[in-house]
């Protein structure tokens, strides 16, 4: 992949010197305040979080363009754009730190309108792929510490959270949705 031009590494940072000691009051600010550079958990989650976000919305591009479900169309054509302003966030977060991100992945999406799965399974999948996210943006959300990328993480997850509100309506609707195994209600039982 690396000679092919497919895999992009992750930002390098350099190897330190010695051990360094926070020496100020402000290293958790990001608002108000000049931020700090990121520091090396940051980067990593932040670059993890856009290579996972740049996969999503190529897979959900290619399902888009061939499902049939008017009520699924609907839902890829959001989730696209959600991952999209995911995408700008976390570029911009290393960009501006002068390390490198990733391309998008758009145009290596094929032509085909011919669906490879059902409606169902594609429409599952990319439900699965929101509810991982929302999981990795909770670690990065626990491993930051800057204030605005806390912030970044809090509305990811919460626009995400929508999105999957969202999804699992279409998929009631066209009970595509399987009910999970469940504990037994022991109070119903015992009333009946």
């Amino acid at each position: 992949m690396l000679e092919k031009g497919l895999y992009h590494r992750p930002p390098y940072l350099p190897i330190p010197v010695g051990i360094d000691f926070i020496k100020t009051e402000n290293f958790f600010d990001g608002f108000f305040s000049d931020k700090r550079t990121l520091n090396g958990p940051e980067i990593t989650n932040i670059f993890f979080n856009l290579k996972k976000s740049l996969i999503t919305k190529a897979v959900v591009t290619g399902f888009y363009q061939v499902v049939n479900n008017k009520d699924a169309q609907r839902i890829l054509k959001k989730a696209t754009g959600i991952k999209q302003k995911h995408i700008e966030t976390f570029s911009q977060l290393l960009t501006k730190d002068q390390l490198p991100a990733p391309p998008l992945w758009d145009s290596d999406v094929s032509d085909s309108t011919v669906p490879p799965f059902s409606d169902k399974l594609m429409m599952y999948l990319t439900g699965f792929l929101f509810g991982t996210a929302i999981a990795y943006y909770g670690a990065g959300l626990g491993g930051t510490m800057r204030s605005d990328l806390a912030l970044n993480y809090e509305q990811f997850i919460l626009e995400d959270l929508k999105f999957a509100e969202d999804w699992t309506d279409v998929m009631i609707k066209n009970q595509w949705l399987e009910q999970p195994p469940k504990a037994v209600d022991r109070k119903k039982l015992s009333e009946s």
